[in-house]
This record gives C-alpha cells, structure tokens and sequence, in this order.
C-alpha cells in the first residue's frame, strides 16, 4: 500500500470541518515558512542552496500529494498551506536580481534556470512515484 494513503487518515479531521480546515491550513503553513527559514540559515541569506533546496523538496512533495487521490481539503492544506509556505519563487527572483546587478548575469540566469528546470523535474519525479 502507498505509504501516502496510509497517511491519509491522520488528516481526515480538516475533511468535515469548514473552521478546522483553516486552523490546520494556517497552522501548517506557520510549519512551512519555520522549515524555509531552517533551510535559508545554512547560509547566508543570499546563499541560494538554501532557497534551491527548500523548492526542490516542496516540488517533489507537491507531485507525491497530487498524484495521490486525497480529499481537496487535504490539498488546500498540505498543498497551498505547507508546501506552499515551504516553497519561495519571490526570494529566487531577488536573488537572481541580486546576482544579475552585481554584474553575474551567467550565475543569475544559471540558477533561475536551474530552480525551474530541477523544480519541473522533481515535480515530475514525485508524480512518477506518487501514482504507483
């Protein structure tokens, strides 16, 4: 069995409660942004790494939850509450911009090029896994 589905239990409380739905949903995405400001301290807050590995992981996360067939609440939450939190394209864009005005232009299209192309892939990944 699917070690998501078996999982899927633990969030069926959300399921028939409008007001639990968005308690769980802004509790999680509180978890998220806590875990995205984990993965930003490894470095400096211009270090990439941190921020490239931050949306790799929800991408993957994201491909697994949708290719799974979860109830929509579970969804919104876990999609659009953690991972969504989890994941930052706005701080990819500044750094890029940081990178591009600091006169590296290659390094800055390299690694906005590398967030998508990568975040496509493990999306895809995760689909892959997710559906059997």
């Amino acid at each position: 069995m699917n070690v998501v589905l078996m999982a899927a239990p633990i969030f069926a409380f959300w399921q028939s409660n409008s007001f639990l739905t968005a308690l769980s949903f802004l509790f999680v995405a509180a978890v998220g942004s806590l875990l995205r400001w984990g993965f930003q301290l490894w470095g400096p807050w211009e270090n990439w790494f941190g921020t490239l590995s931050a949306n790799l992981c929800s991408s993957f996360l994201l491909g697994l939850l949708v290719a799974n067939d979860f109830h929509p609440a579970t969804v919104t939450v876990l999609g659009a509450g953690f991972l969504g939190s989890l994941s930052t394209f706005s701080t990819v864009i500044m750094q890029t911009a940081d990178e591009s005005s600091n006169g590296n232009r290659l390094a800055a299209c390299a690694y906005l090029s590398m967030t998508v192309g990568l975040g496509v892939l493990v999306a895809f990944i995760g689909l892959e896994i997710g559906s059997h």
